[in-house]
């Protein structure tokens, strides 16, 4: 893929999940261009696959709270114009050491308002190719020879040998 045709699909990317844009828009965008199947999304927005397949056909006014985050941590990382929708797609399925090893895709359906900046914020660091900075909610987690992740996920991190 060359350089315009990655910036082309970046900006859909952040058309589609812009604040004014339809639930279905959203949807189409997770599912076309992030490439997350709807079994992840349902989890997601704490729906029947079967919903979300209808919310994108048919739209609705009455977005999941999951959906929401969801919508949110996309639209920051790909504004970003660092990382290909489907470089998102794959994070937002990963694994995270930064957040406690838990997926971000996971972590969106019941995640408060804080915990959505820290998945954001990892989210940038990975669009942008760095580590969270010391101080952050979850920066001292980054280090080797971190054993502790701030408590926020119950989760702690063995040194890697």
């Amino acid at each position: 893929m060359t350089a315009s045709a990655r910036q082309a699909d970046i900006a859909q990317l952040v058309r589609m999940v812009a604040p004014d844009s339809t639930v279905s828009e959203q949807l189409k965008a997770v599912h076309d261009l992030l490439r997350i199947p709807d079994r992840l999304s349902a989890k997601a927005a704490k729906v029947s696959a079967t919903t979300i397949r209808r919310w994108r056909s048919e739209d609705t006014d009455d977005p999941s709270e999951g959906l929401e985050n969801l919508r949110v941590v996309v639209a920051e990382i790909a504004e970003t114009g660092q990382k290909s929708p489907r470089a998102i797609g794959s994070w937002l399925r990963s694994r995270n050491r930064a957040l406690g090893f838990e997926r971000p895709l996971d972590l969106v359906a019941t995640a408060d308002a804080e915990t959505i900046g820290w998945i954001i914020e990892a989210g940038i660091a990975f669009a942008n190719s760095y580590s969270l900075p010391e101080g952050s909610p979850q920066g001292t987690a980054i280090p080797a020879g971190s054993s502790d992740l701030g408590g926020r996920f119950g989760k702690t991190r063995q040194p890697i040998p």
